[in-house]
Parts: C-alpha cells; sequence; structure tokens
C-alpha cells in the first residue's frame, strides 16, 4: 500500500521430544522384547493328565443295581394279577366242587354206611324176635315188614344224603366266598409286595449311588486342582514379563521436548509507526511553547 500498511510472514518452529533413558534400561527392554517374541510364538500347550473325573466303582455297581432291578416286581404282580382273576370271578361250579369233595362225600358215604349198618341190626334183632315167638309159619308178614323197612331206611338214606348235600352246597359257597376275599386280599398283599420290592432296590442302587458320587467329587476337585496349578504354570512366564516390564516402566528418566509447526508472525506498519512519532514529537514542542502557527501553519 501507498501509506506503507503493515503484514505477517509464516516460520518455521522445529520441536523435538528426546528421552534420556538409562542404557541398561534401554538393553533390558530389548531382551524383555526378546522373550515377549519367544514366547508368542510357543505353541499351545496341551494338558497332558484327564480333567474330568471317570465313573467310580460304587457309581458304576450302581448302575448295574439299578438294570437288576427291572422287573423285580413282575413275580409278585403275576401273583396279584392271578389272585385278583380268582378274587373278582363269582363262585361258580369248581369252587363249590373243590369244597364238597372230598370231604362231604366222605361224611355222607360214612352217614349212609351208618344208616345202613343200623337197618341190617334191626333186621337181624327183628328176625331173632320172630323166631322166639315161633312166627316161622308167617313168612309172608314178616318180609312184608321187612320191605316196609327196607324202605324206610332208603327214605332216610335219601333224605340225609339230600340235608348233608344241601350243607355241605351251603358250606361249600361260604367257603367259596371266604376264599374269594383272600384271594383279593391276597391282590393286594402281591401288589404292595412288588412295589416293596422295587422300592428297596432302587433304594440300594440310590445309595451305592451316593457313594460313587461322593468319590467322584474328590476325585474331581483332585483333577481340577491339577489342571489350576498347568493354568498357573503356563501363565508363569507372562507373569515374569509383565512384572519386569513393570520394573522398566518404573525407572525415572528425563525428557526434553522441542515442537515443531507453522508459527505466524505481525510485521510492523512503517506510516504507523512514523505517524506515531511525529506526533511524540508535536507533543514536545507544544510543552516548549512551539506551535504550528510558529512554522506557519494553521
Amino acid at each position: 500500500m501507498c501509506c506503507g500498511d503493515g503484514g505477517s510472514e509464516v516460520q518455521r518452529v522445529e520441536s523435538l521430544t528426546t528421552n534420556n533413558i538409562p542404557p541398561y534400561v534401554e538393553k533390558g527392554g530389548e531382551q524383555l522384547f526378546e522373550a515377549g517374541k519367544t514366547l508368542a510364538t510357543r505353541p499351545y500347550p496341551i494338558y497332558p493328565a484327564e480333567r474330568i473325573a471317570d465313573f467310580s466303582p460304587d457309581t458304576t455297581k450302581s448302575f448295574e443295581m439299578v438294570r437288576d432291578a427291572s422287573g423285580v416286581w413282575k413275580p409278585a404282580f403275576d401273583k396279584a394279577t392271578a389272585s385278583l382273576d380268582r378274587g373278582s370271578s363269582p363262585v361258580g361250579t369248581a369252587d363249590i366242587a373243590a369244597y364238597m369233595n372230598p370231604y362231604s362225600d366222605d361224611v355222607i358215604k360214612s352217614t349212609i354206611d351208618n344208616i345202613t349198618r343200623q337197618a341190617t341190626r334191626d333186621k337181624i334183632a327183628r328176625h331173632a324176635s320172630y323166631a322166639n315167638r315161633g312166627s316161622y309159619l308167617n313168612e309172608d308178614r314178616r318180609e312184608a315188614l321187612d320191605i316196609l323197612r327196607e324202605d324206610a331206611t332208603q327214605r332216610a338214606i335219601a333224605e340225609t344224603t339230600a340235608k348233608l348235600r344241601s350243607q355241605a352246597f351251603g358250606e361249600a359257597v361260604a367257603q367259596g366266598n371266604v376264599q374269594k376275599n383272600r384271594d383279593m386280599n391276597a391282590a393286594t398283599a402281591f401288589t404292595g409286595e412288588g412295589a416293596a420290592r422295587m422300592q428297596a432296590a432302587l433304594a440300594d442302587a440310590a445309595a451305592r449311588a451316593g457313594i460313587g458320587t461322593t468319590q467322584e467329587a474328590k476325585t474331581q476337585a483332585n483333577l481340577d486342582l491339577g489342571y489350576q496349578d498347568f493354568l498357573r504354570q503356563f501363565g508363569y512366564s507372562q507373569e515374569q514379563l509383565n512384572w519386569l516390564a513393570g520394573l522398566l516402566r518404573g525407572v525415572p528418566y528425563s525428557t526434553s521436548q522441542t515442537k515443531s509447526g507453522d508459527q505466524i508472525i505481525p510485521t510492523p506498519n512503517n506510516f504507523t509507526a512514523n505517524l506515531g512519532a511525529f506526533g511524540l514529537l508535536a507533543g514536545g514542542l507544544g510543552n516548549m511553547g512551539v506551535t504550528p502557527q510558529t512554522f506557519g501553519l494553521s
């Protein structure tokens, strides 16, 4: 510009940071880096031992016991089914016959034999009485009396037999019903027996399994302890490297820094500077009594 306006210029400012690391720290860092490279390239380790506890002998035995318990209820349930079938059916001819023979037949036969023997004794006594009275000539009458006596004997036998058979039938029916009740009770008992046998067998197996579980828990704890030791051993090298790196980071050292970048610096305005100087001069002359009019200026 004609009046000498001011401006600006760009200057380059350099910045440099310097860390004054001790030589032993620098050497230690190099060694630490090399150790880290070696550690990073090692293969992933395979744990050589078991990690899961196997079934203990008691647990295996409990499996066998449960397997053997399968169907332990069946014999008792088969008996219960048979008893239930017999008990739920009505009293039939076979049931009655089972209680009437042979006992009832023996009783009837014995009673008939007693009646027959008694009739024979009566006949002999009657004939003896006829002989004592000298009645040999009245044969027709004696035969008629014998026929009547024989008929009475047969009726007595028939009536007694019918009565005994009727009585035996009633007792057989009653005994059949009693047996039906026994069969039903037996069915209930056999059912309970089968369930109890199964429950007892499973309880034995559960007890044996509990022993096996305790043994396996102890074994598993030992296996877990071994695996944790393996993991700690595997991570020991990393921990040592981290510990050494911490030591190196904790070593004090000095740092110097110089920045680098562009910086705008303004340049002075000559006209403004001269005008200011002139103003200062005029002010000084005024103090000395010199005015612009002194120089012919107004």
